[in-house]
């Protein structure tokens, strides 16, 4: 196989970065903070809106190359996730289950959780059984922060919070690995960590 010289080398590099950026699949979406694929394949994105201003934010669905609204009127949606045709949706201090109509209901509102949630963040359905997994973020600056499991029922229960993990801070991204373990990223730490749920042993 022949190899490519120096000055090969560096013209095919040129010319990769002079290369045109990929054509975007969606432009225009207002503060967009996470995406999911849900019944039929099709992509749903939420958008935050006005950050802090409630009711301006929505769920936008892609059709035809363009991002239609599928539920509005939320206030900063932010983790999205898709189970047997539901979306479910962290927006601020309550979750929220869309039907496959579109049509949004409060699965946990503030007063269902042990402590109000302050910053809402990731979401994610364990696909098996149904259990949502919910970041709070807390204050953003280290206080407050808290994971929550939540049944099919609604019934919002405790996974981690500073009381049982005092070197939480501000948890955001969830992600089972397997049944046994829950993986959380900490935005404020910069710490990945593995939850082990029936226990809540910590590494």
């Amino acid at each position: 196989m022949k190899r490519l010289s120096g000055l090969a080398l560096t013209l095919l590099a040129a010319a990769w970065a002079a290369a045109a950026p990929p054509k975007p699949m969606i432009t225009g979406l207002k503060s967009p903070e996470s995406v999911c694929v849900g019944l039929g394949g099709k992509i749903y994105v939420t958008e935050i809106g006005e950050f802090g201003k409630d009711g301006d934010g929505r769920v936008a669905v892609i059709e035809n190359g363009k991002a239609v609204t599928y539920v509005d009127g939320m206030d900063d949606p932010k983790g999205i996730a898709h189970y047997q045709g539901f979306l479910f949706v962290a927006d601020k201090n309550r979750v929220w289950r869309i039907d496959p109509k579109g049509k949004k209901t409060e699965f946990a509102n503030a007063k269902a959780f042990p402590i109000e949630p302050l910053f809402l963040n990731d979401i994610h359905v364990d696909p098996e059984s149904g259990v949502i997994f919910v970041s709070d973020s807390g204050d953003l600056k280290g206080k407050g922060g808290a994971v929550y499991r939540i049944d099919p029922k609604g019934k919002v229960a405790t996974v981690v919070n500073a009381e049982n993990f005092k070197e939480i801070n501000t948890p955001n991204g969830l992600h089972l690995d397997g049944q046994s373990h829950l993986l959380m990223a900490d935005f404020g730490t910069g710490v990945l960590y593995r939850i082990k749920l029936a226990n809540k042993e910590i590494e």
